[in-house]
This record gives C-alpha cells, structure tokens and sequence, in this order.
C-alpha cells in the first residue's frame, strides 16, 4: 500500500481503478487488485496485445499482471 502509480499518457486501453487511494494528487496503491486493463481490437489477438502494450505503460512497486488474459477457449 501506498505505492506511486505511473501510468503513462499515452494509453489506448480502459483503465479500471480498484484498490488505489489520491494521496496529494498522486495515485497510489492501497492494496488487493489495483487496476484493470481492457482493450478493444479488431479481433481477439489484437485487443489482448493492445492490453499488454497498455500494462507495459503502467508501473508501480511490486506490480504484477495475469499472463493469460483472453486465453480461455470459448465454450458458446
């Protein structure tokens, strides 16, 4: 908790804040699942690399990310 979060301006994705907290106009994180990254694309593929190349601009201490994000087969 209470870690600065940097996120740099140029981000395509939505970004979804949970577990962050304004601490003199800084974010910063405040513990459980801080951020969410969702990304739209033509495709499947496309929208899952636009969220990684997003995540890739977001960074604070002890950050961590799912790695299957858009893996799971479609079972419709």
């Amino acid at each position: 908790k209470g870690h600065p979060i940097h996120i740099d301006k140029e981000i395509s994705s939505t970004v979804f804040y949970a577990g962050v907290a304004e601490e003199n106009g800084q974010l910063v994180t405040n513990g459980g699942r801080v951020l969410c990254v969702s990304a739209i694309g033509a495709d499947k593929q496309s929208a899952r690399a636009r969220a990684y190349a997003d995540i890739a601009k977001i960074r604070f201490t002890n950050s961590c990310f799912r790695t299957d994000i858009a893996m799971r087969k479609n079972t419709l």
